[in-house]
């Protein structure tokens, strides 16, 4: 996670990295949830 920070970083708008990195994160969560009983 603090890799994704850094290099977003790096590269400049965090906030937008920092956003899609949780919209990725809740919808890993989601399928996860979804996936099983």
């Amino acid at each position: 996670m603090r890799v994704m920070v850094t290099y977003a970083s790096r590269h400049g708008s965090t906030a937008k990295m920092a956003e899609r990195i949780a919209a990725d994160l809740t919808a890993a969560l989601v399928r996860m949830l979804c996936v099983r009983p």
